[in-house]
């Protein structure tokens, strides 16, 4: 048996250094959501949290739903700053024009 010294990609991370980021996919049941990634080896999957009968292949096969609230965060951003800045202007333009009939009076 000989040792051979780790080569850099097979030794860990050093202390302060980042691993790199794993990506994980997620395979929900179509019930009730509940992940079932761990359960994936046997060909019939029975979820543990609605005991919803899938096939392990077909649950490969679906695509997770998309995460919509970053999108939808994405495009209302400018929409409210814009309503933001547009009452900002109308309630200046009344607050001026309230203070300058007030002075002329």
């Amino acid at each position: 048996m000989t040792d051979t010294p780790p080569t850099p990609d097979d030794s860990p991370p050093a202390a302060g250094e980042d691993s790199p980021p794993t990506t994980r996919r997620e395979y929900n049941c179509p019930g009730c959501g509940y992940d079932l990634a761990g359960l994936l080896d046997a060909p019939m999957v029975t979820c543990p949290e609605c005991a919803r009968m899938s096939s392990s292949t077909l649950l490969k096969r679906l695509r997770p739903p998309p995460r919509l609230w970053p999108l939808i965060l994405r495009l209302s951003l400018p929409f409210v700053i814009g309503m933001a800045v547009q009452a900002a202007f109308v309630l200046s333009a009344h607050w001026l024009e309230q203070s300058y009939s007030r002075r002329s009076e």
